[in-house]
């Protein structure tokens, strides 16, 4: 595998979202590099942010992921009910990073491409895991 796709949620301001992922103005797309390059692919406005639905119910996590199409993996700060239902029924790896400083988001992820990318290819084998991966910016990122 030579590249991810990603989308990360993010404001209307243009800085990392610090709500559930649905819940995100709009997302930003990029390709991972497995040189650790992250390109940006441009950024599209959530259609389905005001959708009216209960945590935990599939309609937007699904029209979500369909608007993104072709994504490999989602980036979020907060974990939400349909990160853990995403986690265990999608071909979409969900992952949650905790960090002060929208600044290093991108760094975080460049640096952390190999973890990124051993998630994304088990769950294109088909391995689908009920947790949902939480990066740090000051730990390693937990065993594959």
């Amino acid at each position: 595998m030579e590249q991810i796709a990603l989308a990360i949620g993010k404001d209307d301001s243009g800085a990392f979202a610090t709500g559930h992922f649905g819940d995100s103005d709009r997302f930003a797309k990029y390709v991972l590099h497995a040189d650790g390059e992250l390109e940006p692919q441009g950024e599209l406005r959530n259609d389905f942010k005001s959708e009216d639905e209960r945590h935990g119910k599939s309609g937007k996590l699904k029209s979500v992921l369909e608007q993104l199409g072709g994504i490999h993996c989602v980036i979020s700060r907060r974990l939400s009910p349909n990160f853990k239902a995403m986690a265990l029924q999608s071909v979409v790896q969900p992952v949650v990073v905790e960090f002060d400083d929208d600044a290093r988001l991108l760094d975080i992820l460049s640096g952390q491409r190999t973890y990124l990318f051993g998630l994304v290819s088990d769950r294109l084998g088909g391995e689908r895991r009920g947790d949902v991966p939480v990066l740090a910016a000051e730990k390693e990122p937990p065993e594959a």
